[in-house]
């Protein structure tokens, strides 16, 4: 299992091999927030000063599964204030808050880091009656199926949806930001 500090180094080395015109990057992730696993890959999120799309990508370095989140301001604006808010789940946001800066000019990347704060601690936008009302029918609806499951496959199946959409409305309905995934426990813990 890789080390914060290994990470780091690892996440230097890439952006100077891949990226090397790069404005900034944030190393983030488990490993980074010290809960990494065998398994875990290193998240890199790489600013360019200009881009004309940003993309996602995977590869191994050194080794070690990285998986970097490409953008320059403009696009990194528009999936946090938009597509992130939209989901509810602030995924880029919070890799630049818990991330560590590896590239570029410390000043920049705190400009960058009280920003994404901001928008994190503003929480989503409200879900509307209508969304709040689709919910509430959706997790009504899985609630039904689990009385009455065909297999205990299906009950399964069923309960990880209602898990999930529990949490999700739990968080929502209160301003707060959600999860995904693993993200669940973790969104469910900080509100």
């Amino acid at each position: 299992m890789r080390t914060a500090e290994q990470a780091k180094m690892i996440a230097y080395r890439a952006v100077a091999s891949k990226f090397p015109s790069a404005q900034m990057a944030f190393c983030a992730g488990s490993i980074i927030r010290g809960e990494g696993t065998d398994t875990s890959d290193i998240d890199l999120v790489v600013i360019f000063p200009e881009l004309k799309h940003a993309w996602r990508e995977s590869f191994i370095f050194n080794g070690c599964p990285v998986e970097v989140f490409v953008h320059d301001l403009a696009t990194l604006n528009y999936y946090i204030s938009e597509s992130d808010a939209k989901t509810g789940v602030p995924s880029l946001a919070q890799m630049i808050v818990e991330g560590t800066v590896v590239w570029g000019s410390e000043q920049d990347a705190a400009k960058l880091k009280t920003f994404t704060k901001s928008i994190i601690e503003t929480g989503p936008p409200p879900l509307s009656f209508e969304d709040l009302c689709n919910r509430i029918y959706g997790i009504s609806d899985l609630v039904v199926d689990l009385n009455s499951p065909r297999s205990r496959t299906e009950a399964v199946g069923i309960a990880t949806r209602l898990y999930h959409q529990l949490a999700d409305f739990a968080l929502r309905s209160q301003k707060c930001w959600s999860g995904a995934g693993r993200q669940i426990p973790r969104a469910l813990q900080r509100n």
